[in-house]
């Protein structure tokens, strides 16, 4: 997959490609992270759909602070859909906590 670790490096690509940015927070010790890194995203059909679809972007929850403070991030695995708005980038949606079943 395409990850990306910089937000301005994913806001450009964003602008160019005119796709959303899939914003996902990780940190060292998530267990839910772990078993997306080892099941779901090694998934050639999860791959190919989320980079199509969008600019994939991971943040770290402790290391990245003025993003996570921004954006009221607290728990991992965090998604966060952000979208372009005039000429300024939004939070359309926060929307899943990956559950012990594995089910977002």
């Amino acid at each position: 997959m395409n990850w990306l670790t910089n937000l301005e490096q994913a806001k450009e690509e964003s602008l160019k490609s005119h796709k959303l940015i899939l914003l996902q927070f990780e940190m060292e010790n998530c267990g839910g992270c772990k078993k997306m890194n080892a099941t779901t995203y090694k998934d050639q059909k999860v791959i190919d759909e989320m980079n199509e679809w969008f600019v994939l972007l991971k943040q770290d929850l402790i290391k990245d602070r003025e993003i996570r403070k921004l954006l009221g991030a607290y728990w991992t695995p965090l998604f966060i859909f952000l979208i372009r708005m005039v000429i300024r980038f939004t939070i359309l949606m926060v929307i899943c906590q990956l559950m012990s079943s594995g089910q977002c």
